[in-house]
């Protein structure tokens, strides 16, 4: 065999391997991209539900403290001390202690600064048409007392007069209502408790 056969057997094996190469299918898997499984997003605690009754208590102790926030800012003009009977029962020892809370501010002089706030209300669980109870979080933080030269002054014990130490001024505490029906059937508040402990 001739060097010139031989060079053209070479260049016809290498154009045979080419087109073997171009032609033979890739045995490298494709890649492709897996969907991450991504997590559900978190389920909203349901808000309650309540049934009637309760429904009437919540609303009748939310204006309680919507109208003890107002009279508190501007006791000598806001009290509208008849709108207190749209919240309490006329005969309910308590009923006395909301007048008298503002009564004295408006004697003293003072007012309120800031709001009041109901940071969490919780009627008893089973719904009730003679008698609802509710646990009410006021939270105070956002209060001062003012004076009339509008200075910041110390709060004063309601039945003593005595200035209350800065450190024993609630902030945050748990109140106890109690709601019934009353003869003309809407609902009002028979009694309050707590106060003495931090919610």
């Amino acid at each position: 065999m001739t060097r010139r056969h031989r060079r053209t057997l070479a260049r016809l094996a290498a154009a045979a391997l080419f087109t073997l190469t171009a032609c033979t299918p890739s045995t490298t898997a494709s890649i492709t991209p897996t969907p991450v499984a991504t997590s559900a997003s978190p389920t909203p605690s349901p808000t309650p539900t309540y049934g009637p009754n309760q429904t009437a208590a919540i609303a009748v102790v939310t204006g309680y403290y919507a109208w003890w926030n107002a009279a508190r800012k501007n006791p000598r003009v806001d009290a509208k001390f008849k709108e207190l009977a749209t919240y309490w029962d006329l005969h309910a020892k308590a009923y006395g202690e909301s007048i008298g809370d503002v009564s004295g501010l408006a004697s003293l002089g003072y007012h309120q600064a800031g709001d009041m706030v109901v940071a969490q209300m919780i009627p008893t669980s089973v719904e009730n048409a003679s008698m609802i109870a509710i646990t009410v979080c006021l939270d105070r933080t956002g209060t001062s007392l003012v004076n009339a030269a509008g200075t910041t002054v110390d709060p004063r014990d309601r039945q003593t007069g005595a200035t209350i130490p800065s450190s024993q001024v609630f902030t945050r505490r748990v109140y106890y209502l109690e709601t019934k029906p009353s003869t003309s059937g809407a609902w009002v508040i028979t009694d309050l408790s707590g106060g003495s402990t931090a919610c």
